[in-house]
């Protein structure tokens, strides 16, 4: 069903001269897996460059999809965090489309990490079975993408073995220079969370170039340890998860690179900028205040 759809969207993406990037498992099925059964996915992720959100969005509704906004997630705050616009079909039994603002998304690297998304989309490939329109991230953007994606957008919680396998099947199929992955990384800021799934992938895995690029992006043997006390290979193939979202809020605090950032995320958490504030509550705007009584309260953040 996924892939019907697809297919549909990208040729109404083509016909409109409109360029796209996908992300994850759309643009991993067609390349390395080789086949799309071979990779389960739950939604299609499609990165579209913010000139043309507008007229994506118009050809989404020409197509027959409806947005699926979230109320504690509109759409102006999903823009501020560089985030998605997520599409449902009335016929579809299960799954989304999601227009993408970029591939590496939400509030914690908006933050803390420097990414620089026009040189990211001009090192872009085509897909060979779509041609110029449609495109992929390089092999080493693509593998940093996975990483930051899983640790801290899921903040390892859920499909961590599908994931080390993409980037390990990214790796084998189209080549990785963990060179650049490591520069990269520290650069972006996102050393900690890289290294923090790549031990995962050797540990689980195991793939040539990787243990080199570990000792580069290592961080210290105690922010080591205190990660080590929420993510494990013991723990990913258990596949199981009973931490709280207090834990969760602690383990993305020791991703970070720059120990300062720590308390600048703890600070925006508790005392969002004002762009935050209009963007997630709109027409009926509350104080900060209020803002922090529900998060230290409820952990509304």
């Amino acid at each position: 069903l996924h892939g019907v759809n697809q297919q549909q969207l990208l040729q109404a993406f083509i016909a409109a001269d409109l360029d796209c990037v996908l992300l994850k498992g759309s643009a991993l099925a067609l390349t390395v897996y080789g086949n799309g059964r071979l990779r389960s996915m739950s939604d299609v992720d499609i990165w579209i460059q913010a000139a043309d959100i507008e007229r994506a969005v118009s050809i989404m509704d020409e197509a027959g999809f409806f947005q699926n906004e979230k109320t504690e997630r509109p759409r102006q705050l999903q823009e501020l965090a560089q985030g998605e616009i997520a599409f449902y079909r009335r016929d579809w039994r299960r799954g989304l489309v999601e227009l993408h603002w970029s591939p590496f998304s939400g509030w914690w690297l908006q933050r803390v990490t420097q990414i620089d998304l026009a040189t990211l989309w001009q090192r872009t490939e085509p897909l060979p079975q779509w041609g110029v329109h449609v495109r992929q991230l390089s092999p080493e953007d693509m593998a940093l993408h996975l990483a930051v994606h899983i640790a801290v957008n899921h903040a390892f919680q859920s499909g961590m073995m599908r994931a080390l396998m993409d980037i390990a099947l990214t790796a084998l199929g189209r080549g990785v220079d963990w060179q650049v992955v490591v520069e990269r990384a520290k650069q972006w800021r996102v050393a900690t969370a890289v290294y923090t799934v790549l031990s995962l992938l050797e540990q689980l895995i195991g793939v040539p170039g990787v243990e080199t690029a570990l000792a580069a992006l290592q961080p210290s043997p105690l922010r080591r340890r205190l990660i080590s006390r929420f993510v494990s290979p013991q723990w990913v193939l258990a596949g199981d998860d009973a931490r709280s979202n207090r834990r969760r809020y602690l383990l993305l605090l020791l991703l970070v690179d720059r120990p300062r950032d720590m308390l600048y995320l703890i600070y925006r958490t508790l005392w969002p900028e004002a762009a935050w504030m209009q963007a997630r509550y709109g027409a009926k705007p509350i104080s900060r205040w209020r803002h922090l009584w529900l998060a230290l309260r409820y952990g509304q953040v």
